[in-house]
């Protein structure tokens, strides 16, 4: 029955196109304002000095932590944490740990829930009718859900505040360090911890299930009131408890999988352990430390691959004065020696084709 509604769901939102892709127009419009604002801090910070010329080859770590001391607004949010799967675990650790964001950001959030709360129950509409709709009376449905997604906005922002608020400081303010408070282990920390952020988690799944639950009875049966529309997904829920639950964490393991799937894309490939970037203009020198991505630049793989001396790919010369004696194996410093040697002289080449073209 849950696979069932989850490939139901997915047909619905497959035979609207238009609606993805005005989802993601406006998720894009709103993100743009603030990147060229950012690219605009970033281009006064360095200019056409020299640290732009290694900011562009790889990173400056020391113009980038002078960058962030001095920087303020959106330009805040443009730390370390920001780069590849990083981004991801950033915002998820700031969300269970209840960190406060810039106030740009949250103004920039903020603008995003509210046109949100413009557009959902137009989709909602759309989906529950199944049938293509045009503009107007999509726009319609819009603003006759606003004002009534608005007033459950209110009970929300109240549920999330006692959620983020008071439950959270009692359990990792009040409860963990009472808990942890003579205890030596910190393996056993780390576990009530755990256990801990996997109870907040679920407080904030079963309330965010009962206002998704609550939307959707509003549009499907016409309500007016919100409480009544709340009553209304609790009693669904608590009489549909398997499927209810089953179906939110089938679409919870849907966004985890693209999460997953982006995550192997900006991870670094893993190259096979004791090798190394070889001479050739098809091998491309990677390293196995986490640093580098896909969308790197060969400069930026060279420059990660200085930091892993991997074993050459080449094997030794054989002597010329008999085919069938082989060289005495150079050592373990030889090699790496030999090694950053090729990957310098590879770098040079590298740079020098970048300046003259």
């Amino acid at each position: 029955m849950v696979l069932k509604s989850l490939r139901d769901g997915m047909r619905r939102v497959n035979a609207a196109p238009a609606v993805l892709a005005g989802v993601l127009a406006l998720t894009f419009l709103l993100a743009l304002p603030l990147g060229l604002v950012l690219r605009g801090m970033l281009r006064e910070s360095l200019g056409a000095s020299l640290a732009a010329e290694t900011a562009a080859a790889g990173v400056n770590s020391d113009w980038w932590q002078t960058f962030s001391s001095e920087a303020s607004g959106v330009a805040v949010t443009f730390t370390p944490r920001i780069l590849g799967f990083g981004a991801v675990l950033s915002n998820l650790g700031a969300v269970l740990d209840a960190q406060p964001q810039a106030l740009v950001i949250t103004g920039a959030a903020a603008a995003y829930l509210l046109l949100w709360t413009f557009l959902v129950g137009g989709i909602l509409d759309r989906y529950a009718r199944n049938r293509p709709t045009r503009t107007a009376a999509f726009f319609s449905a819009c603003g006759v859900y606003f004002f009534r997604f608005l007033r459950l906005a209110l009970f929300a922002a109240v549920g999330y505040f006692i959620l983020f608020g008071a439950l959270h400081r009692w359990l990792f303010d009040v409860f963990y360090p009472w808990a942890t408070h003579n205890w030596t282990e910190e393996r056993h920390a780390f576990f009530l911890r755990l256990a801990l952020y996997v109870l907040f988690g679920s407080a904030i799944v079963a309330f965010n299930l009962l206002l998704d639950y609550a939307k959707v009875r509003a549009v499907v049966e016409d309500r007016r009131s919100m409480i009544g529309a709340l009553l209304a997904a609790f009693r669904f829920i608590r009489r549909h408890p398997a499927r209810t639950i089953g179906l939110y964490l089938a679409d919870s393991l849907v966004f985890v999988g693209v999460i997953a799937l982006y995550g192997v894309e900006v991870a670094s490939p893993a190259p096979r352990a004791g090798r190394c970037g070889s001479g050739s203009r098809s091998a491309r020198p990677t390293c196995s430390c986490g640093c580098g991505r896909s969308w790197c630049s060969t400069r930026r793989r060279f420059r990660c691959s200085r930091r892993c001396w991997r074993t050459p790919t080449t094997p030794p010369p054989r002597s010329p004065s008999g085919r069938n004696r082989r060289r005495r194996k150079p050592s373990t410093g030889r090699r790496q020696a030999e090694c950053r040697l090729r990957l310098e002289a590879r770098g040079l080449r590298l740079a020098a084709r970048g300046l003259s073209a």
